[in-house]
């Protein structure tokens, strides 16, 4: 499916006064990601409600030397965080750790703007991303406590609104009946430090982004997802957020889209190209005019089995090379830090 040719303005709430769900892909902010005033056969309530609401606030920041990225997710029933820190020069993983515990522990807000906050803490882990009202930035702020050689990881950070154009808002159907709302932001500039034990890492010349999500969603969901942050050759900050097999695939929506010098545009649908046996192996987008090649350097895995879910989950750290096309003009990267995301979940 060719891209359209621009987002529309995002309205103000996920469903319209009629409690119908206003589906698209839009540029800007919901005002609210609240479910709660959608009406039947998308809502839903009681003890069901329990087991299909999913919610998760997730981070990226990225220099020339250092990526880190987490997210902290409430799953109705447990919740679940996840961190990876890589040295990109050097490849060395400074910290993965993940762990799963009680839904108490998590807090996600219904909001992506001012009022937005995600955080996760238990024992060695502590993540936690947010904006206060009246703040023009997130605060991105993590820790982890030190293993080995390596030292406790320390991070302190911010992502800012100014300059870094609109957001991509979401809203579409998943397999079931059921539906998604997601704000994602890239090409973000940001600024602050990660420290490792006795190194600092500066991330005054960073990009990063964010990926907002609420929705009720299918018992078994299975997608890719590819997520960059940084800089073209010229200086110019960009981002892009892709994916392929998480919408009910009846829908025409996409949340396919880039970001360039503070513009928005949308992407048409692309396909993945992986090798799951061994996802070390680089990964490649195209489509439209877009052909991406991601060269992986560290990964963050996850298997699990629990009685109530299981998941097999893959998220690497690397750099993303190629064209992108959009809005009548194309786009070459080389090197551009980001993420490349494989997901198979039953919960």
């Amino acid at each position: 499916m060719a891209a359209p040719t621009d987002f529309l303005a995002a309205p103000k709430a996920v469903a319209d006064d009629q409690g119908a769900p206003q589906f698209g892909g839009y540029a800007g902010a919901l005002a609210s990601m609240s479910l709660e005033h959608l009406r039947q056969p998308w809502q839903v309530r009681g003890l069901r409600r329990r087991f299909v609401h999913k919610k998760w606030g997730y981070a990226f920041i990225a220099s020339d030397e250092l990526a880190v990225f987490f997210a902290c997710s409430h799953l109705g029933y447990a919740a679940n965080a996840f961190i990876h820190v890589v040295d990109l020069e050097t490849r060395e993983v400074l910290a993965d750790a993940g762990v799963v515990t009680s839904a108490s522990r998590a807090r996600v807000a219904e909001v992506g703007g001012e009022g937005y906050e995600a955080t996760l803490s238990k024992g060695a882990l502590s993540l936690s991303s947010s904006r206060s009202a009246g703040q023009a930035s997130y605060a991105i702020r993590a820790r982890v406590q030190g293993r080995g050689e390596v030292g406790a990881i320390e991070l302190e950070a911010s992502l800012e609104v100014a300059g870094a154009g609109p957001p991509l808002s979401v809203i579409a159907p998943v397999v079931g009946q059921r539906i998604n709302v997601t704000q994602k932001w890239a090409g973000m500039r940001g600024a602050g430090e990660l420290r490792c034990g006795k190194r600092t890492y500066a991330l005054n010349r960073s990009v990063g982004g964010l990926d907002i999500t609420n929705g009720y969603l299918s018992r078994h969901v299975v997608w890719r997802w590819a997520f960059a942050s940084g800089l073209l050759a010229d200086g110019t900050r960009m981002g892009f957020n892709l994916s392929e097999g998480f919408f009910d695939p009846a829908s025409p929506i996409t949340e396919c889209g880039v970001w360039v010098d503070g513009s928005l545009k949308p992407l048409g649908n692309l396909q993945f190209q992986w090798n799951r046996k061994d996802v070390m192996q680089p990964w490649h987008v195209h489509g439209d005019g877009t052909a991406l090649d991601f060269t992986p350097i560290s990964v963050h895995h996850e298997a699990r089995n629990l009685l109530l879910a299981r998941s097999r989950f893959v998220q690497l750290a690397g750099h993303w090379s190629g064209v992108i096309a959009a809005g009548g003009a194309s786009y070459r990267l080389h090197g551009v830090p980001g993420v490349a995301e494989d997901q198979d979940v039953v919960w």
